[in-house]
């Protein structure tokens, strides 16, 4: 089934139908979580290499159309196990992609201890290409629809060239953008942008209520100066505070602490994550599952209100 066809009832997901992760070393594929959510498994995401030269679309929608035919079985390229599969009428598309994720570099200011792409080089990562023309050429192609969503992920978005300059580009095509940031780095044009439109959000990764516990995850020294900077986030934009529960951080102390910060930090939204990796193998703790209970308790008492990412590598294909 390629773009354009009509609906029928099958097996899919958003990011099969309109998804594309533009990655480390220019490669592009539909999706950036089968790592995660489907390891040891090798789901046919391919979509190529992107280099600046324009997206062969014919290639890609061949690409979705073969993986579709392979998820209404359980073939080992297919993406079987992953929950984010679903058997439900996929509606035509207005346009190819409404899922954008902006992985291009791999360079961080941080060494969270669950991270597997992370890269501690303080030299600028090419990505190959330019990401401002990258989005002006989708716009203008109609590639883009209206309500799609671009994610900034990484590494650090807030380090990787062309942030800023694509960042203010979308904001003024009316896409929707979501900046996934340790707050390490406090943006100006960020907190700018921000303050102009309710289309761009913030989600910080913390991950910790006490100083010794966020350096023992992330591998530095930041506690304060990333509080402070989520705070003046939240005084001019919409800011969603993030807690990856895992064995290194789920004690009642940390999570009550963690809470308390974000309200006194002007913070309304939480959200609660599984550890990868933790999930994968199998060793998620009955302590990590009876906080993550704790947790959703006292954020709900808090007047907090609660987003959860409780990845499961068994969907309903599985």
């Amino acid at each position: 089934m390629k773009f354009g066809e009509k609906e029928k009832l099958f097996y899919s997901c958003p990011y099969i139908e309109g998804g594309i992760d533009f990655s480390f070393g220019g490669k592009i594929r539909m999706c950036c979580l089968a790592d995660r959510l489907l390891p040891g498994k090798a789901p046919s995401i391919d979509l190529g290499q992107y280099n600046g030269n324009g997206l062969d679309m014919d290639d890609i929608l061949e690409r979705r159309s073969l993986l579709r035919q392979l998820n209404q079985t359980k073939d080992i390229h297919s993406c079987a196990g992953c929950g984010n599969l679903v058997k439900q009428e996929w509606h035509n598309p207005s346009a190819p992609f409404s899922i954008i994720t902006v992985n291009a570099s791999s360079i961080c200011n941080l060494a969270c201890s669950y991270c597997h792409t992370s890269n501690q080089s303080v030299k600028p990562e090419p990505t190959g290409y330019d990401i401002p023309e990258l989005f002006t050429y989708m716009a203008d192609s109609g590639l883009m629809a209206g309500d799609a969503t671009v994610v900034w992920g990484g590494g650090e978005p807030t380090i990787t060239q062309g942030f800023d300059s694509a960042l203010s580009l979308l904001r003024e095509k009316g896409i929707n953008q979501v900046v996934c940031t340790n707050g390490v780095k406090f943006s100006n044009p960020l907190a700018r942008e921000l303050a102009l439109t309710d289309r761009i959000s913030l989600i910080v990764s913390v991950d910790a209520g006490n100083r010794e516990t966020y350096c023992r995850i992330k591998g530095k020294d930041r506690f304060k100066e990333v509080w402070d900077h989520i705070g003046r986030y939240a005084a001019v934009g919409k800011v969603c505070v993030k807690y990856i529960l895992y064995s290194q951080n789920n004690d009642e102390e940390n999570i009550l602490r963690f809470l308390n910060l974000c309200r006194t930090r002007g913070i309304h939204k939480v959200m609660l994550s599984t550890e990868n990796k933790e999930l994968n193998t199998g060793t998620v703790s009955e302590a990590t599952v009876n906080a993550a209970g704790r947790f959703i308790k006292m954020a709900t008492e808090l007047g907090l209100t609660m987003d959860t990412q409780f990845f499961s590598t068994v969907g309903e294909r599985g």
